[in-house]
């Protein structure tokens, strides 16, 4: 297989693990989520939020966000792959249980992926969107 066949392979690879990831936020539970991530995850949620080191770490702040949700959606509008880097434009839609309002954040997702796994997410606000609260 010649370079660019290995790098379309590769792209399209990395492409379908994030959209898959992206999708299993559904399920709302953060042990399905961890075989995406490499053990060495480095999370930023969003410009000026938490960052989140590690998988534990990343267990102990969305396993109970997730918990504290009744639906999760996210509808991605475009992706695209760039050897190891994805980029996708999306909306995250979180329904909060109980008395507390939804939340849908317009965002720009940057992934860097590696053997296999996402070792590196940062989130960023569509600028004119704004998040819903």
């Amino acid at each position: 297989m010649d370079d660019r066949l290995a790098l379309e392979a590769l792209e399209k690879k990395n492409l379908a693990l994030v959209t898959e990831f992206c999708k299993a936020w559904e399920l709302r539970d953060v042990e399905k989520l961890i075989p995406y991530l490499s053990k060495d995850i480095d999370y930023h949620i969003w410009e000026g939020g938490a960052e989140i080191k590690g998988l534990q770490e990343f267990r102990e702040v969305i396993g109970p966000f997730l918990a504290g949700t009744e639906k999760v959606e996210w509808e991605i509008l475009r992706s695209q792959a760039m050897g190891v880097m994805v980029t996708n434009e999306r909306y995250d839609h979180f329904f909060r249980a109980g008395e507390e309002a939804d939340w849908h954040f317009p965002v720009t997702g940057i992934f860097i992926v590696k053997d296999g796994r996402i070792v590196f997410w940062r989130d960023y606000n569509i600028p004119g969107k704004p998040a819903q609260m």
